[in-house]
């Protein structure tokens, strides 16, 4: 028998939030809901949810606020954006702020259930181990990057694409396989996601630790140097 995962939905328009309930219950979720951002930021606080799913447009709190509060509480549950705003401008403020995926209504249920089920399960995979490239080490159990006496955290994406890459070190690694291993997509529909997140890791490498070991390989893919 499958896993049955329990998801929170904040959703303030109350046909998208009955119809995304009654989706994910069909597919096997224990599904709560919460139509105003307070709401939502309280039970997400007071829960430990398998994920959950965020419109940016919410009253009371913005979604974008929610996703900071959450992270800073220090939940690691996956979090999913599911909002009708689609500009690259809010998709990188909410990676940024700690968001796992970016979803933009409406979504074929199919594909919520596979894109959810691929995160929660990253989530329970057991005790990665610590890994090294060159002078950099991850740490798994904070999701932290260290260097020369210095560690910055991550986002969960962020540091699953670049462990990813560590245990790959070296190697090309091509945008399909990372979108089906790192996000469980089974096509490069949503492939600007990986371009995003290699954005940012770039930048947090350089700030933190003056790294420039990150590589785009033009029509074949990424590459993390052990130099």
């Amino acid at each position: 028998m499958e896993t049955q995962y329990r998801v929170l939905f904040i959703e303030d328009d109350d046909v998208t939030r009955k119809l995304v309930k009654l989706t994910l219950e069909k597919s096997g979720f224990l599904c709560d809901v919460a139509e105003e951002g307070d709401e939502g930021l309280r039970m997400s606080l007071e829960n430990d949810y398998d994920a959950v799913m965020i419109d940016l447009g919410l009253p009371f709190i913005p979604g974008l606020d929610i996703i900071e509060e959450i992270r800073k509480a220090g939940k690691t549950y996956p979090i999913v954006i599911y909002t009708s705003w689609f500009n690259i401008d809010s998709k990188v403020a909410a990676l940024e702020k700690g968001a796992d995926d970016y979803i933009t209504k409406p979504l074929n249920p199919k594909e919520m259930d596979t894109r959810l089920r691929a995160l929660i399960k990253r989530r329970h995979i057991a005790n990665p181990q610590e890994l090294s490239v060159g002078e950099m080490m991850l740490f798994p159990s904070t999701r932290e990057v260290g260097c020369c006496d210095h560690r910055t955290r991550l986002s969960n994406r962020e540091f699953q694409l670049l462990y990813y890459l560590a245990e790959r070190k070296n190697t090309v690694v091509p945008k399909k396989e990372l979108l089906e291993h790192v996000w469980g997509y089974t096509s490069e529909t949503s492939s600007n996601v990986v371009e995003v997140h290699m954005s940012r890791l770039r930048k947090h490498l350089a700030e933190a630790f003056k790294k420039k070991n990150l590589y785009t390989l033009i029509n074949q893919g990424f590459m993390l140097k052990d130099e």
